[in-house]
């Protein structure tokens, strides 16, 4: 192919091969034969012989058509327009050469003693292998025509691509290099509305990083990085494209200081929302690569260390419920603690420290440790929420509503805890809400405990329930009650005015009133000498002891509302209380105990957000139970946990027995013990298929609460784009509206032209036809005034029908 072009240089060569030019006269025809010549004959036959037959990878043929364009240009400008094509045919077939070109590996001597090598010289990170199978996900020919349409974002970005010459060969991972200009569509494959926001969200994320050269302060970023989480967390389809943004932004980023401030935002999203179980295992990978990575500058690998931490906390807690407030966002940048109170059920606190992503789980073990607690299994934070007197509602009978105690999930975050206490709507109502610290239930493994915090802090909450009247005594445990309760806590001088003080608010109300007040003194006063050789710890654990007797002792309470009651027995109103031996119902006002059901006669129970049921055996009858509540969930885990206590303390006992019975029961009658063996049998079956359909039954009432927060989530947002339509659509009506006013008035200035016109036509005829000129020109007038007038009247009808 070399010989072609060789023959063109020749063919050039021969037609120069003329006298002097020295010799020839300026106005010599033949001066310009030879370009003309060059133009027409060789120049085609050059254009041929490059675009058909010239192989850019033979270096001879390369330098045969370098000098064959050389010698071209010597008599054809470059500027006319079929050399230009002929320079730009080559260009094209070299830039395709380039492309084609792939740069050999490293030599396996390489890659086995520098395993990242090979990464290295592609230009591709190892921790973003997870992308391989996701190229559904992303739309990368819709990404690639959008910026052909119009937009620049790819310009830069495929200059920085391995394939310059085709955006066919565009791939994922240069979707995902670092760009300074704002993308013409969205990442991922997103719905209409969804992409038009993550284009503005892109617009957002590269003012925050300073690539618009916008110089902002502290109110502003926080502004800007409290609008794409809002967008993320109001909209999952956007969560995911804000992950895969800030990616983008911070992979293959030169600027260090942009770098950190996508960082940030990064460290900022994953603290407040994990990625989709779609985008989880990509996120993750890249953070921690790039925090392990020591070919990254030292601050990035510390944020990207920390954005790691917040990530798998909230992988397993979930999207946070508010949006962080700018103190939380300060705080999470300068890598600080927050403070609030905790408090515990005899009115002291203690001070705890969180993040924006310190769980309530993560909060307990915490404080756990602050106060020695070894033994916490059992405890947890609650919401106590306190009527503020004045603003609050009063009860049937005038006294406040006692405070109430909700538990808190162990996967919610404190940040958001204390955001709802500020601006939740009990907030605005007139109630007072903290953290409390206590028992979320007793259980029967608590009475082999002997740590001495973790007596006081169950017989704090035992005599805390107790004096709310949770626990109805007869008068002679009441006594013996007070007196221990005395001697636990201070030692009281039974002949002082002050003893009858310490009785008042050691006793019920309701009990209280049940005798005269001296032989309450002395009743008590002949208790407490009696208790003279307890110690305060003796005190607590004897008090513990008498409550645990009880029927409904060792209780945790839920106030309710009655939906069915099949008896008809129940109030309106009323307390449940959940222990080891079943479920028992209570009259708050009075306080009165009413019913118990054991657990052997609560063959279903379940629960949603708003209510629980128990199917339960009444007299030999099953009946179902349902009770308005809002924590159906906490009473049905307190039943299902003292269930699965039962089954151990049966299964233990059992696996105790077959021991024994191999060792000193083998004379035991063998029909006796298979009889014993087949109704324990049968009883670990009933409890294990009550067990399964309860939990079964959670389930799918959990799936619902999800799916119907999915709908109302999107419900909301389509709301909000209906209403935002809404008000556009008004904002068009006013503006016709306006335009009908405008052409009623100019309809009325014309009706009213007319009837002068009309009146002067009618006075110009009465004067004769001295003025019948006049006349007709008026008449004239007023055709055209009427045709103006139908025009107007017109357009004043296609107005009313917009």
């Amino acid at each position: 192919m070399a010989h072609w072009l060789q023959a063109g240089q020749e063919s050039i060569r021969a037609l120069t091969n003329r006298p002097d030019p020295a010799a020839i006269a300026p106005d010599d025809p033949d001066n310009e034969l030879v370009p003309q010549l060059v133009r027409k004959l060789v120049l085609p036959l050059a254009q041929h012989m490059l675009e058909r037959c010239w192989d850019p990878s033979n270096m001879r043929s390369s330098r045969a058509a370098a000098a064959l364009c050389g010698d071209l240009c010597v008599y054809v400008p470059a500027e006319e327009e079929r050399m230009k094509d002929l320079l730009d045919g080559v260009a094209a077939s070299l830039g395709r050469a380039v492309a084609a070109c792939n740069v050999p590996s490293w030599p396996p001597a390489i890659t086995v003693l520098v395993p990242m090598a090979e990464n290295e010289l592609d230009g591709t990170r190892p921790y973003l292998d997870g992308l391989q199978g996701m190229q559904d996900l992303f739309q990368l020919d819709g990404f690639v025509k959008a910026a052909a349409k119009g937009g620049k974002g790819l310009t830069r970005l495929f200059s920085k691509t391995k394939s310059k010459s085709s955006s066919a060969q565009f791939t994922i991972v240069d979707l995902l290099m670092f760009q300074n200009d704002p993308i013409p569509a969205s990442l991922l494959k997103l719905s209409g509305d969804h992409a038009s926001r993550a284009v503005k969200m892109f617009q957002g994320v590269l003012k925050y990083q300073g690539e618009t050269g916008e110089k902002l302060d502290g109110a502003q970023k926080v502004d800007i990085a409290q609008k794409l989480l809002h967008q993320g967390l109001k909209r999952a389809e956007l969560k995911d494209e804000l992950f895969m943004q800030l990616l983008k932004q911070t992979n293959g980023n030169p600027s260090l200081d942009s770098k950190i401030k996508g960082w940030e935002l990064m460290q900022l999203t994953a603290a407040t929302m994990p990625p989709s179980k779609d985008f989880v295992t990509l996120v993750s990978e890249y953070i921690h690569g790039v925090a392990q990575d020591a070919t990254e500058e030292e601050e990035v690998q510390s944020i990207a260390a920390r954005t790691w931490t917040y990530l798998k906390r909230s992988a397993k807690a979930g999207p946070r419920r508010t949006l962080p407030s700018s103190e939380e966002i300060d705080a999470l940048f300068e890598d600080r603690k927050l403070n609030t109170i905790v408090f515990f059920l005899d009115g002291t606190f203690e001070e705890l420290s969180y993040d924006v992503t310190s769980s309530v789980l993560e909060s307990t073990e915490q404080l756990a440790g602050i106060i020695r607690l070894q033994n916490y299994s059992t405890f947890t934070l609650f919401e106590s929420r306190r009527p503020i007197s004045g603003k609050a509602p009063q009860g049937a009978s005038g006294e406040p509503i006692i405070d109430e105690h909700l538990l808190l999930d162990d996967n919610r975050y404190i940040a958001d805890v204390m955001c709802e206490f500020r601006n939740s709507k009990m907030a605005k109502e007139g109630y007072q809400s903290k953290l409390l610290f206590k028992k979320r239930m007793f259980r029967e493994t608590d009475e082999t405990i002997t740590e001495l915090q973790f007596v006081n802090l169950s017989y704090l909450q035992a005599q805390y329930d107790y004096l709310q009247g949770n626990y109805p005594v007869v008068r002679e445990d009441a006594a013996q009650l007070c007196a221990l309760q005395m001697q636990a806590e201070h030692a009281a001088d039974t002949d002082s005015e002050s003893f009858m003080t310490y009785i008042e608010q050691n006793i019920t109300k309701q009990v209280l009133m049940t005798r005269p007040r001296e032989e309450w003194v002395a009743d008590v006063t002949a208790r407490y000498r009696a208790l003279e050789q307890f110690s305060k710890e003796d005190a607590r654990m004897q008090f513990l002891r008498i409550l645990r007797s009880l029927p409904y002792g060792n209780s945790i309470f839920f106030a309710v509302k009655r939906v069915e009651d099949p008896i008809g027995l129940l109030p309106a109103k009323l307390i449940l209380g959940i222990n080891k031996r079943g479920v028992h119902f209570f009259r708050p006002i009075p306080k009165e105990y009413l019913h118990s059901a054991e657990l052997r006669d609560i063959m279903q129970f379940g629960s949603s957000s708003t209510a629980v049921f128990f199917k339960m055996r009444v007299a030999g009858v099953l009946h179902i139970f349902q009770f308005e509540t809002r924590q159906g969930e906490d009473i049905c885990m307190a039943l299902q946990t003292h269930i699965n206590d039962i089954m151990m303390k049966r299964y233990s006992k059992t696996t105790q027995a077959k021991a024994m019975s191999g060792e000193g029961l083998t004379g035991a009658d063998p029909a006796a013990i298979a009889q014993g063996t087949q109704r324990h049998d049968q009883d670990v079956s009933s409890l294990q298929k009550a067990l399964e359909d309860a939990q079964l039954k959670m389930h799918e009432m959990q799936k619902l609460e999800d799916k119907l927060r999915h709908e109302k989530d999107q419900l909301s947002a389509e709301l909000e784009d209906v209403t935002e339509q809404l008000h556009k659509e008004e904002e068009g009506k006013k503006a016709l509206e306006q335009q009908v006013e405008q052409s009623e008035a100019e309809l009325a200035a014309a009706k009213e032209s007319v009837s002068s016109v009309r009146t002067e036509s009618a006075s110009a005829a009465a004067a004769g036809a001295a003025i019948g000129a006049a006349a007709s020109v008026a008449g004239s007038r007023t055709a055209e005034l009427e045709g103006v007038l139908n025009q107007r009247t017109l357009e004043l009808a296609e107005t009313n029908e917009k």
